[in-house]
Protein backbone atom coordinates (compact mmCIF):
# COMPACT_ATOMS: atom_id res chain seq x y z
CA UNK A 1 0.00 0.00 0.00
CA UNK A 2 1.51 3.24 -1.15
CA UNK A 3 1.41 5.96 1.41
CA UNK A 4 0.10 9.23 0.03
CA UNK A 5 2.35 12.10 0.87
CA UNK A 6 0.79 15.14 2.40
CA UNK A 7 1.11 18.27 0.29
CA UNK A 8 3.97 20.50 1.29
CA UNK A 9 2.61 23.25 3.45
CA UNK A 10 2.73 26.65 1.88
CA UNK A 11 5.51 28.85 3.07
CA UNK A 12 4.95 32.08 4.85
CA UNK A 13 5.60 34.11 1.68
CA UNK A 14 3.00 32.14 -0.29
CA UNK A 15 0.44 32.43 2.52
CA UNK A 16 0.91 36.18 2.61
CA UNK A 17 0.78 36.46 -1.17
CA UNK A 18 4.16 38.16 -1.29
CA UNK A 19 5.73 35.65 -3.62
CA UNK A 20 2.88 35.96 -6.12
CA UNK A 21 3.12 39.72 -6.11
CA UNK A 22 6.89 39.51 -6.49
CA UNK A 23 6.53 37.26 -9.54
CA UNK A 24 3.99 39.66 -11.06
CA UNK A 25 6.21 42.66 -10.41
CA UNK A 26 9.21 40.86 -11.92
CA UNK A 27 7.20 40.01 -15.03
CA UNK A 28 6.09 43.62 -15.37
CA UNK A 29 9.67 44.82 -15.02
CA UNK A 30 10.59 42.81 -18.09
CA UNK A 31 8.12 44.76 -20.23
CA UNK A 32 9.48 47.72 -22.19
CA UNK A 33 8.75 51.08 -20.53
CA UNK A 34 6.00 53.17 -22.16
CA UNK A 35 7.18 55.58 -24.83
CA UNK A 36 7.10 59.21 -23.78
CA UNK A 37 7.82 62.57 -25.39
CA UNK A 38 9.36 65.70 -23.96
CA UNK A 39 8.75 69.20 -25.32
CA UNK A 40 11.69 71.60 -24.99
CA UNK A 41 10.54 75.23 -25.24
CA UNK A 42 12.92 78.06 -26.05
CA UNK A 43 10.88 80.72 -24.25
CA UNK A 44 13.26 83.50 -25.27
CA UNK A 45 12.58 82.70 -28.91
CA UNK A 46 8.94 83.69 -28.40
CA UNK A 47 7.82 87.29 -28.26
CA UNK A 48 6.48 87.70 -24.72
CA UNK A 49 5.07 85.73 -21.79
CA UNK A 50 1.46 85.83 -22.97
CA UNK A 51 2.51 84.68 -26.43
CA UNK A 52 4.67 81.86 -25.01
CA UNK A 53 1.86 80.63 -22.78
CA UNK A 54 -0.59 80.54 -25.69
CA UNK A 55 1.87 78.59 -27.84
CA UNK A 56 2.52 75.99 -25.12
CA UNK A 57 -1.18 75.52 -24.45
CA UNK A 58 -1.78 74.97 -28.17
CA UNK A 59 1.04 72.43 -28.47
CA UNK A 60 -0.12 70.34 -25.49
CA UNK A 61 -3.80 70.56 -26.47
CA UNK A 62 -3.30 69.68 -30.14
CA UNK A 63 -0.50 67.13 -29.73
CA UNK A 64 -0.67 64.51 -32.46
CA UNK A 65 -2.28 61.21 -31.49
CA UNK A 66 0.18 59.32 -33.69
CA UNK A 67 3.13 60.37 -31.50
CA UNK A 68 4.12 59.17 -28.02
CA UNK A 69 2.22 61.14 -25.37
CA UNK A 70 3.86 64.18 -23.83
CA UNK A 71 4.89 63.45 -20.24
CA UNK A 72 7.57 66.09 -19.73
CA UNK A 73 7.78 69.81 -20.47
CA UNK A 74 11.10 71.65 -20.22
CA UNK A 75 11.08 75.46 -20.29
CA UNK A 76 14.25 77.50 -20.89
CA UNK A 77 13.57 80.97 -19.55
CA UNK A 78 15.50 84.12 -18.61
CA UNK A 79 17.02 83.64 -15.18
CA UNK A 80 15.15 86.57 -13.64
CA UNK A 81 11.77 85.08 -14.66
CA UNK A 82 12.34 81.42 -13.83
CA UNK A 83 10.40 81.69 -10.56
CA UNK A 84 7.35 83.09 -12.32
CA UNK A 85 7.40 80.35 -14.94
CA UNK A 86 7.93 77.77 -12.21
CA UNK A 87 4.72 78.96 -10.56
CA UNK A 88 2.64 79.10 -13.75
CA UNK A 89 3.61 75.99 -15.75
CA UNK A 90 3.10 73.19 -13.16
CA UNK A 91 -0.30 74.63 -12.23
CA UNK A 92 -1.31 74.91 -15.89
CA UNK A 93 -0.09 71.40 -16.82
CA UNK A 94 -0.61 69.29 -13.68
CA UNK A 95 -0.36 65.99 -15.59
CA UNK A 96 3.14 66.74 -16.89
CA UNK A 97 6.53 66.80 -15.25
CA UNK A 98 7.57 70.42 -15.72
CA UNK A 99 11.20 71.52 -15.42
CA UNK A 100 12.05 75.21 -15.63
CA UNK A 101 15.68 75.91 -16.41
CA UNK A 102 16.87 79.46 -15.80
CA UNK A 103 19.27 80.71 -18.47
CA UNK A 104 21.87 83.20 -17.35
CA UNK A 105 23.22 85.59 -19.95
CA UNK A 106 26.79 86.65 -19.33
CA UNK A 107 26.77 89.27 -22.08
CA UNK A 108 24.12 91.18 -23.97
CA UNK A 109 24.89 89.26 -27.16
CA UNK A 110 25.01 85.74 -25.66
CA UNK A 111 21.77 84.82 -27.39
CA UNK A 112 22.61 81.14 -27.88
CA UNK A 113 22.70 80.18 -24.19
CA UNK A 114 19.22 78.63 -24.27
CA UNK A 115 19.94 76.88 -27.58
CA UNK A 116 23.02 75.15 -26.19
CA UNK A 117 21.20 74.12 -23.01
CA UNK A 118 18.35 72.56 -25.00
CA UNK A 119 20.73 70.66 -27.29
CA UNK A 120 22.70 69.33 -24.32
CA UNK A 121 19.64 68.32 -22.28
CA UNK A 122 17.67 66.78 -25.14
CA UNK A 123 20.65 64.71 -26.35
CA UNK A 124 21.41 63.49 -22.83
CA UNK A 125 17.76 62.68 -22.04
CA UNK A 126 17.35 60.69 -25.25
CA UNK A 127 20.66 58.84 -24.89
CA UNK A 128 19.81 57.88 -21.29
CA UNK A 129 16.35 56.65 -22.27
CA UNK A 130 14.59 59.25 -20.12
CA UNK A 131 12.42 60.13 -23.12
CA UNK A 132 11.84 58.45 -26.46
CA UNK A 133 10.72 61.41 -28.51
CA UNK A 134 12.12 64.93 -28.76
CA UNK A 135 10.09 68.02 -29.69
CA UNK A 136 11.59 71.52 -29.82
CA UNK A 137 9.53 74.72 -29.88
CA UNK A 138 11.59 77.38 -31.64
CA UNK A 139 11.92 79.22 -34.94
CA UNK A 140 15.70 79.15 -34.53
CA UNK A 141 17.41 77.19 -37.29
CA UNK A 142 20.36 76.42 -35.00
CA UNK A 143 18.56 73.27 -33.82
CA UNK A 144 19.44 71.50 -37.05
CA UNK A 145 22.43 70.01 -35.18
CA UNK A 146 20.07 68.54 -32.56
CA UNK A 147 17.98 66.89 -35.27
CA UNK A 148 21.11 65.24 -36.68
CA UNK A 149 22.24 64.07 -33.22
CA UNK A 150 18.87 62.54 -32.32
CA UNK A 151 18.82 60.76 -35.67
CA UNK A 152 22.27 59.34 -34.94
CA UNK A 153 21.35 58.23 -31.42
CA UNK A 154 18.18 56.57 -32.71
CA UNK A 155 20.18 54.50 -35.18
CA UNK A 156 18.77 56.43 -38.15
CA UNK A 157 15.30 55.01 -37.67
CA UNK A 158 12.62 56.09 -40.13
CA UNK A 159 11.16 58.49 -39.26
CA UNK A 160 13.49 59.93 -36.60
CA UNK A 161 11.86 60.53 -33.19
CA UNK A 162 11.99 64.30 -33.60
CA UNK A 163 9.47 67.10 -34.13
CA UNK A 164 10.34 70.72 -34.85
CA UNK A 165 7.53 73.05 -33.74
CA UNK A 166 7.60 76.57 -35.17
CA UNK A 167 5.24 79.51 -35.13
CA UNK A 168 3.57 80.20 -38.45
CA UNK A 169 3.89 83.78 -39.60
CA UNK A 170 6.98 84.33 -37.46
CA UNK A 171 10.58 84.44 -38.59
CA UNK A 172 10.39 80.82 -39.72
CA UNK A 173 13.21 78.42 -40.45
CA UNK A 174 15.88 79.03 -43.01
CA UNK A 175 15.32 77.62 -46.47
CA UNK A 176 18.30 75.31 -45.99
CA UNK A 177 16.75 73.76 -42.89
CA UNK A 178 13.35 73.40 -44.55
CA UNK A 179 15.07 71.65 -47.44
CA UNK A 180 16.71 69.06 -45.19
CA UNK A 181 14.09 68.48 -42.48
CA UNK A 182 11.10 66.52 -43.88
CA UNK A 183 7.81 68.36 -43.69
CA UNK A 184 6.25 65.55 -41.65
CA UNK A 185 8.78 66.30 -38.90
CA UNK A 186 7.80 69.99 -38.74
CA UNK A 187 4.69 71.53 -37.20
CA UNK A 188 3.79 75.20 -37.70
CA UNK A 189 1.54 76.27 -34.83
CA UNK A 190 -0.88 79.09 -35.79
CA UNK A 191 0.03 82.43 -34.24
CA UNK A 192 -2.23 83.31 -31.29
CA UNK A 193 -4.79 86.00 -32.18
CA UNK A 194 -4.13 89.54 -31.05
CA UNK A 195 -6.13 90.68 -28.01
CA UNK A 196 -9.29 92.54 -28.94
CA UNK A 197 -9.69 96.20 -28.08
CA UNK A 198 -12.77 98.41 -27.96
CA UNK A 199 -11.94 99.86 -31.38
CA UNK A 200 -11.17 96.51 -33.03
CA UNK A 201 -14.41 95.08 -31.60
CA UNK A 202 -16.34 97.98 -33.11
CA UNK A 203 -14.67 97.42 -36.46
CA UNK A 204 -15.64 93.75 -36.31
CA UNK A 205 -19.24 94.65 -35.48
CA UNK A 206 -19.34 96.99 -38.48
CA UNK A 207 -18.26 94.13 -40.73
CA UNK A 208 -14.79 95.54 -41.14
CA UNK A 209 -16.02 98.39 -43.30
CA UNK A 210 -13.73 100.86 -41.56
CA UNK A 211 -10.58 98.78 -41.90
CA UNK A 212 -8.18 100.16 -44.50
CA UNK A 213 -7.26 97.96 -47.42
CA UNK A 214 -3.84 96.35 -47.52
CA UNK A 215 -2.93 98.49 -50.52
CA UNK A 216 -3.70 101.61 -48.55
CA UNK A 217 -1.56 100.39 -45.65
CA UNK A 218 1.30 99.72 -48.06
CA UNK A 219 0.90 103.30 -49.29
CA UNK A 220 1.32 104.58 -45.73
CA UNK A 221 4.44 102.48 -45.30
CA UNK A 222 6.02 103.67 -48.53
CA UNK A 223 5.31 107.28 -47.53
CA UNK A 224 6.79 107.01 -44.04
CA UNK A 225 9.45 104.28 -44.10
CA UNK A 226 12.80 105.69 -45.18
CA UNK A 227 15.04 103.61 -47.48
CA UNK A 228 17.00 101.06 -45.47
CA UNK A 229 16.23 98.35 -42.93
CA UNK A 230 13.13 98.15 -40.76
CA UNK A 231 11.29 95.69 -38.51
CA UNK A 232 7.70 94.76 -37.75
CA UNK A 233 7.62 97.15 -34.79
CA UNK A 234 8.29 100.06 -37.17
CA UNK A 235 5.33 98.97 -39.27
CA UNK A 236 3.15 98.61 -36.17
CA UNK A 237 3.89 102.17 -35.08
CA UNK A 238 2.86 103.54 -38.48
CA UNK A 239 -0.29 101.42 -38.53
CA UNK A 240 -1.15 102.48 -34.98
CA UNK A 241 -0.96 106.16 -35.93
CA UNK A 242 -3.33 105.75 -38.88
CA UNK A 243 -5.66 103.04 -37.55
CA UNK A 244 -5.13 102.24 -33.85
CA UNK A 245 -7.98 99.74 -33.83
CA UNK A 246 -6.49 97.53 -36.55
CA UNK A 247 -5.88 94.00 -35.16
CA UNK A 248 -2.30 94.08 -36.46
CA UNK A 249 -1.60 97.25 -34.47
CA UNK A 250 -2.23 95.56 -31.12
CA UNK A 251 1.08 93.70 -30.72
CA UNK A 252 4.39 93.03 -32.42
CA UNK A 253 3.40 89.38 -32.86
CA UNK A 254 0.17 90.22 -34.67
CA UNK A 255 1.91 92.82 -36.82
CA UNK A 256 4.72 90.43 -37.71
CA UNK A 257 2.24 87.84 -38.95
CA UNK A 258 0.22 90.45 -40.85
CA UNK A 259 3.34 91.89 -42.45
CA UNK A 260 4.79 88.52 -43.48
CA UNK A 261 1.59 86.94 -44.77
CA UNK A 262 -0.47 89.80 -46.23
CA UNK A 263 1.69 92.85 -46.86
CA UNK A 264 4.89 91.31 -48.20
CA UNK A 265 3.35 90.10 -51.50
CA UNK A 266 2.54 93.78 -52.18
CA UNK A 267 5.73 95.19 -50.69
CA UNK A 268 7.96 92.92 -52.78
CA UNK A 269 6.67 94.74 -55.85
CA UNK A 270 7.84 97.97 -54.21
CA UNK A 271 11.42 96.70 -53.79
CA UNK A 272 11.10 95.51 -50.18
CA UNK A 273 12.78 92.23 -49.24
CA UNK A 274 13.66 90.10 -46.21
CA UNK A 275 17.34 90.51 -45.38
CA UNK A 276 17.44 88.66 -42.06
CA UNK A 277 15.26 85.95 -40.58
CA UNK A 278 16.09 86.25 -36.87
CA UNK A 279 15.19 88.79 -35.80
CA UNK A 280 13.17 89.19 -38.97
CA UNK A 281 14.43 92.30 -40.72
CA UNK A 282 13.24 93.91 -43.94
CA UNK A 283 14.94 96.35 -46.27
CA UNK A 284 13.50 98.94 -48.59
CA UNK A 285 15.73 99.68 -51.54
CA UNK A 286 13.30 101.63 -53.69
Amino acid sequence: MTRREDPKPAGILERLGVRTRWKRARANSLLPPPRTACVYVDVENLNDAEHAQAVMETVIRDWRDTLPPVRRLNLYTPADRAGLWGAWAPARFPDLRVDVRPIQRFARRSKNAADMAIVADASADFAAGVVNYIAVVSNDSDFGALFVKIQELAGRTEPPPFLWITLSGGSGLSREIEGFIPKRLRWAVPAPPAPATEMSSKLAEDGGAQLPSNRRIVGWLMDELPPGKFRAEDVREILERHCPGHPAAQSATACGSFLAQQLMPLLEKRKVSVVRRKPRTYERTG
